[in-house]
């Protein structure tokens, strides 16, 4: 039951957007989310929005020439790159741009954010350079498939900061599998959901979003680099290779070498790829103000590898011997036992009570200036400063100061326009904006306050006036602090009502001996099928599944024993299931198999599978050591079907007459259809 189709909303991630956490754009990222959500959006507004962030402006540039082929003029404009690249190409582009620079820290301990943003440029820069006329994947938009691919574990680490902070402290070392496991246990969906629905939220490409949906595992295999989800792959494990700890290398030294065969490389020109990517990401590390820190080549790290692996008697396919992991099949529900490392939840939402403040300071002149800071810094603040207003707008986005301190008077942007552009900004109204001036009359003082300003200081400033307005201004700080920490714990609350609901929902659909869906989720999803068959021609089959002599195994060896062959039964038969296969406990000991889009000839064969399988499989409960057999009716949907219970009727009715054809068999009473003329 996963979430993975455009048409449909997950209600877990409209849960996560209501808690109001979910890391966003800011400055002109969120200016151009805002615009662009109208798809009739006019192509100048976009270029004349992002040419207000030079930072901005400069990445896109790097990116769009980075991909350009030889003997190919350099792009120099804004205009150029979104002509080049595509008006949604460049408003994807800005948007990872702008959710790297504004989310760089938070609350979830565990959560190394450094390393996140290190990790998924090094990934973007891989997926960057495997895309490309042979594979028919947009470079640029290789760029940020591979650096928004995890943003759903930043979510979750937004949204949850203490209950992700001890999954991850619990899971450590682990593979990605459990962690999705655990994330599943406690937020009811997982890091790759949230990745899948935050960029369909923001109107990117579905191919991105459906790329960054899909388990590495699904592409483990992949006989070529040919399309996004494959080069999203290909990036990911190069990424994952360089970036984990070293003790960890040897069990990815499998994925890596598929990967190789994939590209169709010797070893030496392997690494010599891999080199290069790590160079290109050091660039733009320093760019982008990213740490990349780099251990040494691919081929020193893969020989070290290989050493540990030997030295460990690690086997190619996985840890001891031990294949690495399908992806699993049960249905999501199935596995909703009693959580034994219950995680604590919520943010910390007390505010900043301490002295000090980030002050960004906006002067151009030099000797005023060095005033205001050393005034500033001797009551203890953080300052950093600007020269002139259109900078300082630039680094009050990026830095994120509690308040501003500006000179009404300079060159290019004045005062009053610094704070007129902030106030645009979700970010820019939080803050508190302070005009220095020279002249105080009222007409000025009303003009400021017009502007957005919060407070002013005449020029030139008393170093105690100036004190105390910046302890004002703390104070304002201080109450919007105490209010958003209200309206946090408010969200986590109505976020935890949703969470509870959810559970109990998915409590009654879940057989509780079992972990199956129950009854009422079988009729629910059949008659979900049924619909899908009737209107589209879609196939339906379902399969009656009943253990035979079951009564005996409870009369002679106990309702424990029972009980532990229904389990073993149950996990037996998901364990030979398909992606579109659901089995649900229909009761006592009938299971009922639905499947999606299957014929009777496909149905049988499903049957038939299942019941080899329990056939030889041996169950042990104290004295019970043997195996069970089972007696299997099937039925598939017919146009003369009046409703769903009459096809259950029918796989019922076949289940009869397999037990009466001495059990252990697998029946029908229905006959193929005769093929149509």
């Amino acid at each position: 039951m996963g979430w993975r189709r455009s048409d449909q909303v997950n209600p877990k991630f409209e849960e996560l957007k209501v808690s109001g956490e979910l890391p966003s754009p800011c400055g002109v990222g969120m200016s151009i989310l805002k615009l662009t959500r109208d798809e009739d959006y006019c192509t100048n507004d976009l270029v004349t929005t992002l040419q207000t962030d030079p930072a901005l402006t400069g990445r896109l540039l790097k990116l769009a020439n980075s991909s350009r082929a030889a003997g190919v003029a350099p792009i120099t404009t804004v205009n150029e790159a979104t002509m080049r690249l595509g008006a949604n190409t460049v408003r994807s582009v800005a948007l990872g741009f702008s959710l790297m620079s504004g989310n760089r820290t938070g609350l979830c301990e565990a959560f190394d954010y450094d390393d996140y943003w290190s990790r998924s440029l090094l990934t973007a820069i891989g997926a960057q350079a495997f895309a490309g006329p042979e594979t028919s994947v947009s470079p640029a938009e290789a760029f940020v498939c591979g650096l928004l691919s995890r943003i759903g574990a930043l979510a979750l680490a937004s949204t949850h900061p203490k209950a992700y902070s001890s999954i991850l402290v619990k899971c450590a070392g682990h593979p990605l599998a459990e962690v999705m496991h655990e994330e599943r246990r406690h937020f009811e969906i997982t890091n790759l959901e949230v990745s899948h629905a935050m960029l369909l939220d923001w109107g990117l490409p579905e191919v991105l979003a459906e790329a960054t949906s899909g388990s590495p595992l699904h592409a483990r295999d992949a006989s070529g680099i040919d399309n996004m989800t494959s080069v999203l792959w290909a990036a990911t494990v190069i990424s994952d290779f360089y970036r984990v700890p070293a003790d960890v290398r040897p069990t990815l030294l499998r994925e890596l070498d598929v990967v190789r065969d994939a590209f169709g490389l010797d070893v030496e020109a392997f690494f010599e790829m891999c080199d290069g990517l790590v160079e290109d990401w050091a660039s733009q590390g320093e760019v982008h103000d990213i740490l990349t820190p780099r251990d040494g080549t691919f081929a020193y790290l893969y020989a070290r590898a290989e050493e540990l692996a030997t030295a460990r008697n690690l086997s190619p396919t996985g840890v001891d011997g031990i294949d690495l992991p399908n992806e699993p099949t049960m249905w999501d529900g199935g596995d909703n036992a009693v959580d034994e490392h219950p995680v604590d939840d919520g943010h910390d939402t007390e505010p900043n009570t301490g002295a000090q403040a980030r002050i960004l300071a906006v002067e151009d002149n030099n000797i005023c200036l060095r005033l205001l800071v050393r005034e500033l810094e001797k009551t203890g603040h953080q300052v950093k400063t600007a020269s002139d207003g259109k900078s300082g707008l630039r680094l009050a986005l990026e830095w994120n100061p509690h308040i501003v301190i500006t000179d009404w008077v300079m060159p290019e942007m004045d005062g009053l326009e610094l704070c007129e552009a902030l106030r645009r900004f979700e970010s820019g109204r939080e803050m508190y904006l302070l005009i220095l001036t020279g002249n105080g009359t009222e007409d000025n003082t009303v003009e400021a306050f017009n502007a957005g300003a919060d407070d002013y200081v005449i020029k030139p400033f008393r170093p105690r006036i100036l004190a105390a307005r910046v302890r004002a201004g703390m104070r304002v700080i201080k109450l919007q602090e105490r209010v958003a920490a209200d309206r946090r714990k408010m969200q986590e609350q109505v976020a935890e009502l949703g969470v509870l609901t959810r559970r109990l929902e998915q409590a009654s659909l879940t057989d509780s001996l079992t972990g199956l869906p129950n009854r009422r989720f079988a009729m629910q999803h059949l008659a979900h099928e049924w619909k899908k068959a009737e209107e589209n021609g879609r196939g339906l089959a379902v399969i009656m599944a009943d253990i035979d002599h079951f009564k005996k195994v409870n009369d002679e060896h106990g309702h424990d024993a029972g009980d532990h062959v229904l389990q073993e039964v149950s996990r037996t038969i998901v364990t030979r299931l398909r992606g579109n296969e659901t089995v649900c406990r229909m009761g006592g000991e009938e299971f009922l198999v639905v499947i999606g889009g299957a014929d009777l000839e496909c149905a049988m064969g499903c049957a038939e599978r299942i019941r080899k399988v329990l056939e030889s499989t041996v169950m042990n409960w104290n004295d019970f050591n043997r195996p069970v057999t089972v007696s299997m009716g099937v039925a598939e949907f017919r146009p003369d079907m009046s409703t769903a219970f009459d096809l259950v009727k029918c796989a019922d009715l076949a289940a009869y007459v397999a037990k009466e054809s001495g059990r252990n068999c697998t029946k029908t009473v229905q006959t193929a259809p005769v093929p149509s003329a």
